[in-house]
């Protein structure tokens, strides 16, 4: 199973996904945001 990790930051926001057997986390994007208010709405 593929599990989406994401973590919430005040500038960016990062996204990861682990392998199939659940050990190893990979990066995949980082998204910056002017603040949480604008990453909650996603304006």
């Amino acid at each position: 199973m593929k599990i989406l990790g994401i973590d919430y930051g005040d500038r960016f926001i990062g996204f990861a996904e682990c392998d199939d057997m659940e050990i190893i986390a990979y990066p995949l994007t980082t998204v910056k945001v002017k603040s949480m208010k604008e990453a909650v709405s996603g304006v």
